[in-house]
């Protein structure tokens, strides 16, 4: 059986701000999605047998950045 595979895509204003993202995410993901920091972008990629499981990461991985974005503007 071949892997599914999603890539995705996430700009911020500045690369600090994509950086502290990718930091606060790191640890939940660790082992399930490949990141990196290109500029003021953060990219993503994650790999599984099937559909049903990229999905279920791609979840996740969206569930975590949304609570990392809505942390970093608290004041």
């Amino acid at each position: 059986m071949s892997e599914v595979g999603c890539s995705l895509k996430l700009e911020y204003e500045d690369e600090e701000t994509a950086r502290m993202i990718a930091e606060s995410i790191e640890p939940d993901n660790e082992g399930y999605l490949d990141l990196q920091v290109k500029g003021s972008e953060l990219l993503c990629e994650t790999e599984g047998e099937d559909p049903l499981q990229v999905l279920h990461t791609v979840d996740d991985l969206l569930m975590c950045v949304n609570i990392a974005e809505e942390t970093s503007r608290v004041e």
